[in-house]
């Protein structure tokens, strides 16, 4: 119950915050300054400096002692890492990551 509370006064005051701020400017200049901050941060095409496209399939692998290579394919190399890394483990104690392609 604390919480709802606790949320209920942040939603408050972020919009007595945002009414007091933004008194005199038209919704056209808010959205292009938020367009631009977007553009400033991800890119005209929308991705990270770094980061892989959503949309393209990765592949990671991990490898144990013996030499055995454990693989997973997904979208989201970090997340894939993780479950080859999962599955190497399952059956093997020493596992390391060789990367995602």
């Amino acid at each position: 119950m604390k919480k709802i509370f606790i949320l209920m006064g942040l939603l408050v005051s972020t919009a007595a915050w945002s009414a007091e701020n933004f008194e005199g400017v038209s919704a056209e200049q808010i959205e292009n300054t938020m367009e631009a901050d977007f553009i400033a941060q991800y890119g005209e095409d929308g991705i990270r400096e770094g980061e892989v496209h959503p949309h393209r399939v990765v592949v990671c692998a991990s490898q144990n002692a013996r030499g055995f290579i454990y693989k997973s394919s997904g979208y989201l190399p970090r997340k894939v890492q993780a479950r080859a890394q999962n599955k190497c483990e399952y059956y093997s104690r020493v596992c390391r990551p060789l990367g995602c392609r």
